[in-house]
């Protein structure tokens, strides 16, 4: 949450905070510790980078798309059938 970090990344480490509003009430925060994260390498990250870039693209497609699609209805679009009645639940064996 933006309110968290924003003071949690201020604090020094044994540290507490002033109350923090946020959208769950208000909160005091303690920095224990802080710790740098190692960049992580570029082949490790290949696909995950990959995967979100395919996504954004996708997603942005799909935005174009709707954006510039015509529309035109030229008759009461016919009602979803009713979806099928789960099956009963098989009986427990008696012990």
């Amino acid at each position: 949450m933006p309110e968290f970090a924003e003071v949690a990344f201020k604090l020094e480490p044994g540290k507490l905070s002033d109350p923090v509003k946020s959208q769950f009430g208000w909160h005091i925060i303690k920095v224990e510790d802080k710790r740098n994260k190692p960049i992580p390498e570029f082949d490790k990250v290949k696909e995950q980078i990959e995967s979100f870039l395919t996504r954004k693209a996708q997603a942005e497609l799909v935005a174009k798309l709707r954006q510039d699609a015509k529309i035109e209805r030229t008759a009461a679009a016919p009602k979803p059938a009713e979806p099928a009645a789960p099956a009963a639940a098989p009986a427990e064996p008696k012990k």
